[in-house]
């Protein structure tokens, strides 16, 4: 039986007096919760690289933080930025100004992943973290030895999704069993339909 990410990360009532809230993170397992400001690390636009501050980048904006383990890896391309082009009028109607798309990639790397998806244009905007700074900030790398050992993806960031309302974390997904480390084999907590639902709900 699978373990998806809402069972990995939901926590307990506290007293039994409340049901679970999915949106729930201990600091304990991750570097991000919601409540918290998005960390002030900067990303990599375009080439030659722009430097993004993603702290003020987010001020005013309700946008999604989509963090990949890597441009270009085979799981990625069938779900096209795992959904987001196609839902873009769903997600603007939800309020949602932009989606950002990162993985620990360099910003050349990233912007002829963007070419390649059809994302230039789109509310969806491809950055590079190029050290790893927001993953790490996240706490979202990818400790897991199976895929820097099966697929070389060392030091890359663990599939998630942030919901963030004026720079300010809404929602937190993450994709990731025990058997799927990369979110490769269950992607769909972090896609644009689980996404709706959850800002839905926020």
């Amino acid at each position: 039986m699978k373990i998806t990410a809402a069972a990995l990360l939901t926590a307990p009532a506290l007293v039994g007096a409340f049901a679970p809230n999915p949106n729930f993170r201990a600091r304990t397992a991750l570097g991000i919760a919601v409540g918290d400001s998005i960390p002030s690390t900067t990303l990599h636009e375009d080439f030659p690289p722009d430097m993004i501050e993603l702290g003020d980048y987010a001020k005013g904006k309700k946008m999604i933080v989509l963090g990949l383990p890597g441009a270009f890896t085979p799981s990625d391309p069938h779900s096209k930025s795992p959904g987001y082009l196609e839902k873009q009028d769903d997600l603007k109607a939800a309020g949602v100004d932009e989606v950002l798309v990162y993985c620990v990639n360099d910003a050349a790397v990233m912007s002829a992943w963007a070419e390649d998806q059809g994302t230039t244009g789109s509310m969806v905007t491809m950055m590079g973290d190029p050290h790893g700074e927001l993953a790490e900030a996240l706490d979202m790398k990818m400790t897991h030895p199976g895929p820097p050992g099966e697929k070389g993806l060392i030091g890359r960031s663990k599939r998630h999704a942030l919901f963030v309302d004026d720079g300010v974390v809404k929602v937190v997904r993450v994709s990731e069993a025990p058997d799927d480390p990369a979110g490769d084999d269950d992607p769909s907590a972090t896609m644009a339909g689980a996404m709706l639902e959850a800002i839905a709900s926020a």
